[in-house]
């Protein structure tokens, strides 16, 4: 090897290792779960370059290419300011890199399930009957039992389609301003693996859910739909062989059995713990939550004991590998 050779192979070992130092210390949350999205986008970008009846919206680019850029423009500003930031400017940083992380989460997630429909698996529909028949769980008469009144029905509206982001918001911004990141850590490992968990197995046992193929004339004159019809339109198109270009804002949620609804109520009443006050709260809203994910979401009673199941497997993981995962946070 040549002495040029020689010091150029050592400066790429030696940037090398000074990005992954950068990475290890300055990425929020911890730099595993960035990589595991990393490779998540890579697999669908893969996938759709593999297929030519795919393509990328200009708004899909534009999505990803704020985070792509965003991210590493927002860690040269930190390792320029090598010194520690004071706690206000610390905490805007980490903020901002949660959310720069949420948008590739949600995004390529989304992207992920949409890709997995368009596998045309057969339709489980029938199966989560049966299963709702065995456990005993009427979903029209559930539906119509918890949404007779007027009041009824808006607080499930409200619970189903409101309360998640500010609850997540919560447990975001009032752990980084205590210092508690590794309840952010937590959060961040939670929904990405039961996210995960949800998609991969819906892609493999797709549903209309129960508002396509179960909703009674009563059930629809009192909730006044019809509701999810773009949900449905969407797997309907990815199925059918119909060329598609990937909006990412325009994506519905695809996951019915099992149910991230649920997986997001059950992490609203996990993280909230600590103190009673933010314990009870919590756990009203991920009870909301879960009363109205039947009702709006057109889940079967076993999507929600799937999700159930699925994060019961994620707690029990990290509370497994957390520690060591978390071992060297900056």
């Amino acid at each position: 090897m040549t002495s040029d050779t020689q010091c150029h192979a050592a400066a790429s070992g030696r940037d090398f290792r000074f990005l992954a130092a950068v990475a290890a210390r300055h990425l929020f949350p911890h730099w595993s779960l960035w990589l595991a999205l990393t490779i998540l986008m890579a697999l669908n970008l893969l996938w759709v370059g593999l297929e030519p009846r795919f393509g990328l919206a200009p708004r899909t680019v534009v999505a990803m290419l704020v985070v792509g850029l965003g991210t590493p423009l927002v860690l040269a500003y930190r390792v320029r300011r090598a010194g520690p930031f004071d706690g206000g400017i610390e905490a805007s940083f980490r903020l901002l890199m949660v959310a720069l992380f949420a948008g590739l989460f949600t995004h390529q997630l989304n992207f992920f399930s949409h890709l997995l429909m368009s596998l045309d698996m057969p339709l489980m529909d029938a199966r989560l009957q049966d299963w709702d028949r065995a456990i005993g769980f009427n979903w029209n008469g559930y539906v119509q039992s918890v949404g007779a009144t007027w009041a009824g029905r808006a607080i499930l509206l409200l619970s189903y389609g409101l309360i998640i982001p500010p609850a997540f918001l919560a447990l975001v911004v009032v752990p980084v301003y205590r210092r508690r990141y590794d309840r952010v850590d937590e959060v961040a490992f939670l929904a990405l693996v039961s996210g995960l968990a949800c998609v991969t197995v819906s892609g493999f046992l797709p549903s209309y859910g129960a508002w396509e193929t179960l909703s009674s004339d009563e059930t629809r004159r009192l909730l006044g739909g019809p509701f999810l019809g773009d949900m449905v339109a969407q797997i309907k198109t990815l199925r059918s062989g119909a060329p598609v270009a990937f909006d990412v804002r325009a994506m519905a949620g695809l996951a019915n059995f099992p149910s991230y609804h649920a997986c997001l109520a059950i992490i609203i009443m996990w993280s909230s713990r600590g103190r009673w006050w933010t314990a009870l709260a919590g756990t009203g809203a991920g009870l909301a939550i879960l009363a109205a994910t039947p009702v709006f979401g057109g889940h079967y009673g076993v999507d929600l004991l799937g999700g159930a199941v699925v994060m019961a497997g994620a707690i029990l993981l990290w509370r497994r590998i957390g520690p060591a995962l978390l071992s060297g946070r900056a």
